[in-house]
């Protein structure tokens, strides 16, 4: 995240593996969503902003988080390489800074 600031990005952490249903109040509209696990899309799919959440840029870190953001209805998303914080890191800058836009129709890997 240190990356994403320091480029002028405003970062907001939001904790989802707190298996509840009270959600947080997002003070800024997010410009992606990164999904770290297939359980993640489902506790944020329930979320009162999910439907908001869906045209937003995705990154989805491994295969099955990714069949599941298809599986709810979020198809803007992208997988990333590995498994790893670094590769979604990594994803999301190439996503702002690289200038890369996602495609409905052109899912990719990163």
């Amino acid at each position: 995240m240190a990356d994403l600031t320091a480029a002028g990005a405003i970062v907001e952490s939001v904790a989802i593996y707190s298996y509840g249903e009270d959600f947080p109040d997002l003070s800024l509209q997010p410009k992606a969503v990164v999904f770290p696990s297939s359980s993640a899309v489902e506790l944020l799919i329930r979320a009162p902003y999910a439907n908001s959440l869906r045209a937003l840029p995705a990154i989805a870190m491994g295969k099955r988080t990714l069949e599941a953001d298809n599986c709810y209805g979020v198809f803007n998303v992208m997988q990333a390489t590995r498994d790893t914080v670094e590769s979604v890191v990594t994803g999301v800058t190439d996503l702002f800074l690289g200038g890369r836009q996602l495609n409905l129709n052109n899912r990719q890997r990163i």
